[in-house]
């Protein structure tokens, strides 16, 4: 019986509606290149109210009246929270641009 309860209290937490976040960070060695490429996969609506939150202007990824700086904006939250270093000395990070 006592299973049973707990069993239930269980999947009523896991039923119940919330907001999932996700983004998703994928790094590859370029040999050739001696290298990182690194490549960072938002939700657009998240990164933008991520920005917005942070006190950056409204983006419109994407659409006709993307804001003119939105690759500038992106680049500069980024920098602010993701680095990557290599024996604790932090390394220096080419933007590349955005994509759908």
């Amino acid at each position: 019986m006592i299973s049973k309860l707990i069993l239930c209290a269980v999947l009523s937490t896991i039923l119940v509606d919330h907001e999932l976040h996700l983004s998703k960070c994928e790094i590859n060695y370029k040999e050739e290149l001696k290298e990182l490429q690194i490549e960072l996969h938002f939700f657009m609506d998240d990164l933008e109210e991520a920005i917005i939150t942070a006190g950056g202007d409204s983006l419109y990824l994407f659409m006709n009246d993307e804001h003119p700086n939105a690759d500038q904006l992106i680049q500069d939250y980024v920098t602010d929270h993701f680095s990557i270093a290599l024996s604790g000395y932090p390394l220096e990070m080419n933007w590349v641009g955005k994509e759908i």
